[in-house]
């Protein structure tokens, strides 16, 4: 997917697109680029977010962890009601802070009504595996919406190919053999 060279800058965390708002290692403007974005799908498709702006509160992501879901509940995973607490499952959008690519996935996310909780860490093999019902119908308008926007989506057989020797990225989030997905989306605390 990627050559020795863009792996190369996506692991010392340099940017290897030169549009966008992926000139530099710049928050705000990825963030004022990607947050009109996601407020349209949430808009568009009735559906609410949990969005990790800040590198999940310490080290480096290289990415945006945009998390949705229905806002009918139809995700809503049972069980969950008695302690005022909220489960659902949703669809996982990583956005590169670093290129135009992206990803989509599922995973669950629960929280309190003071808002703490937790949820999946992204990997690899969350790579296009939507599941759930209520998700499917969202993937191909979310990921349109995103490409009309001049992204990107990958696809999983294209972040299989495993880092050539010597390359590691700093991730907390995978173990070896590294995949390309790994230099693309990583995150050291």
């Amino acid at each position: 997917m990627f050559n020795e060279t863009q792996l190369s800058l996506l692991l010392r965390g340099q940017p290897i697109e030169e549009s966008l708002p992926f000139q530099s290692d710049d928050d705000v403007s990825t963030r004022h680029f990607y947050q009109p974005l996601l407020k349209r799908i949430e808009r568009a498709h009735a559906m609410d977010s949990r969005v990790e702006w800040g590198h999940y509160g310490s080290g480096y992501a290289s990415y945006v962890d945009a998390w949705l879901y229905p806002r009918d509940d139809s995700s809503r995973v049972s069980g969950h009601l008695q302690h005022h607490k909220h489960h659902y499952t949703g669809l996982i959008v990583l956005l590169s802070r670093l290129s135009r690519f992206f990803v989509i996935g599922q995973g669950e996310k629960s929280w309190s009504d003071s808002g703490a909780g937790g949820g999946y860490l992204p990997c690899f093999e969350m790579v296009d595996h939507i599941t759930h019902p209520a998700l499917l119908v969202h993937v191909e308008p979310v990921s349109e919406l995103l490409i009309g926007a001049g992204l990107a989506r990958l696809r999983k057989h294209q972040l299989a190919e495993y880092l050539p020797s010597g390359l590691v990225p700093p991730t907390f989030l995978a173990d070896p053999p590294y995949r390309h997905f790994d230099a693309l989306f990583h995150w050291e605390d």
